[in-house]
């Protein structure tokens, strides 16, 4: 009996670690990474494929967002035959399939190679995508360049890809230049607004950007996203940005974006 008492209470706090582990106390903001489209001479090179990789690479080290498996979206695109640029409705179908809310797409604006100093320049411009209602939060400037060194024999291919690495890394600087603060919703206005709890201790930019998530049984619910208007001491007036059903008192607010 003793036995089985202590194999009833073993199951009981598995069974409760398992539910803990179903429903973080903060749900996690996933962001997908699209490839780039290629700029104008640099066809055959897989740039913007390249590009995507390396900016993926690099958030992954910032840790802001949870980034969402580049192979299962590469499939995904495979099997739509979608190719980059990617339009809205691409984006938000991938995001609910890979539960990716937040969609990174760019182009490599300029690409300069100059094989005979064996030296690239890159600049990568890119949105930031929400999915819900597809609408942009946010624009983004990455630049980086490469040059082989004095007695170096390396193809230029290796340069290329230095100077895309760098640029990934500053757009991904760029992308992830926030704090991912947290607070509430303390109340819904008729003409739109959303009022949240203004966190005490923290400067609050006005144009910050929060998605807004509401806690169901043993999972986060997206309810969608808000951007910041007027930041006063005790409450903060936002914007709804998009919404997947409408926002309610308590519901748990998540920076993603300044």
């Amino acid at each position: 009996m003793i036995r089985h008492i202590g194999i009833w209470a073993a199951l009981i706090v598995i069974t409760g670690w398992a539910a803990q582990a179903q429903a973080p106390e903060v749900p996690v903001v996933r962001a997908a990474v699209y490839d780039f489209s290629d700029a104008p001479g640099c066809a055959g090179r897989l740039i913007g494929r390249r590009v995507a990789e390396a900016l993926n690479t690099a958030l992954i080290q910032r840790g802001q967002w949870e980034m969402a498996d580049r192979p299962s979206l590469l499939r995904e695109c495979a099997a739509q035959g979608v190719e980059p640029p990617f339009g809205v409705g691409y984006l938000q179908m991938f995001g609910r399939r890979l539960e990716a809310p937040l969609a990174i797409a760019g182009l490599v604006q300029n690409c300069v190679l100059n094989e005979r100093r064996g030296a690239a320049q890159v600049t990568l411009v890119c949105e930031l995508t929400e999915t819900v209602d597809g609408n942009g939060l946010r624009s983004f400037k990455g630049v980086g360049s490469a040059a082989m060194a004095q007695g170096e024999t390396e193809p230029l291919d290796v340069i290329v890809d230095r100077a895309l690495v760098e640029a990934a890394g500053d757009l991904a600087v760029a992308l992830s230049g926030f704090d991912a603060w947290t607070t509430t919703v303390m109340a819904t206005l008729e003409d739109g607004q959303v009022l949240l709890n203004a966190p005490a201790g923290r400067r609050v930019q006005v144009g910050e950007k929060l998605a807004i998530y509401r806690r169901e049984a043993d999972a986060w619910a997206l309810v969608g996203f808000v951007e910041i208007a007027r930041a006063d001491e005790m409450v903060l007036h936002t914007r709804m940005v998009s919404t997947s059903i409408p926002p309610q008192i308590n519901d748990l607010c998540i920076a993603v974006a300044r």
